[in-house]
């Protein structure tokens, strides 16, 4: 028995839209549709996601967590960065429900070249994987750091992650 062939009654399904292009500018999504259908619980985009600064590191383990790498990795905000990289997510009641929907979300792609090997990713005018062009909060790359608690992103972030529990002393 594997965790996905595990139904229970009223569990909700989840799907996942994902970008069929290896390097693209997503230039809009609309989710209006597959938010609307019947059965659709929630439908999310990287609009949900706070927009976390380069360099934010989140305390964990010895080290800390790089919040950036994993807010621009978990789901493509203005680009996506490899076939496959997740672009929207639906729960809803049931798979066909959810399947549905994804179906019904658009995204419009303006495909850009995909860098296969190392010579063509560095190669003079090839096109970034991540831009850090001054529209971006990139454009201002800060040396990696642990952030105050009141800063560590550009937007709030749930009470649960950025105020992470401290160390009850002895």
């Amino acid at each position: 028995l594997y965790p996905a062939d595990l139904k229970r009654p009223g569990m909700i399904v989840g799907a996942i839209l994902r970008s069929p292009h290896a390097h693209a500018r997503i230039t809009s999504i609309d989710v209006s549709a597959a938010k609307a259908l019947k059965g659709v619980l929630a439908v999310i985009t990287s609009a949900d996601f706070p927009n976390v600064l380069p360099g934010t590191i989140y305390p964990f383990g010895e080290t800390g967590a790089d919040a950036w790498i994993s807010a621009v990795t978990v789901m493509a905000r203005d680009k996506a960065l490899w076939r496959g990289h997740p672009v929207a997510a639906v729960a809803a009641v049931d798979d066909y429900t959810a399947a549905a929907a994804v179906a019904l979300i658009k995204v419009a792609y303006e495909p850009l070249p995909a860098a296969m090997t190392f010579d063509a990713a560095t190669a003079p005018g090839a096109e970034p994987i991540i831009s850090r062009r001054a529209s971006t909060p990139m454009s201002r790359p800060r040396a990696m750091q642990v952030a105050a608690p009141s800063s560590r992103a550009a937007t709030p972030l749930p009470p649960s992650v950025t105020q992470p529990p401290s160390p009850k002393s002895p």
